[in-house]
């Protein structure tokens, strides 16, 4: 799994999705939407910090 190549490409794909997102709720006609903005980029940064944490605790399987 880890030498698929689509596996780069969803890391790339998935912050800018949310990127997207908060954009969009920015300039929504929406006020609650308006100030929601910053919830989409804060969920992929707990995410990417959780799975950085996650992945300095996995070890290779030992033969």
């Amino acid at each position: 799994f880890a030498g698929n190549a689509s596996l780069y490409a969803a890391i790339q794909v998935g912050p800018a999705l949310m990127d997207f997102v908060g954009k969009k709720m920015m300039y929504s006609r929406h006020s609650w939407m308006r100030r929601m903005w910053w919830v989409p980029q804060t969920a992929s940064f707990a995410s990417s910090l959780f799975c950085g944490a996650h992945n300095l605790g996995v070890r290779p399987p030992s033969n």
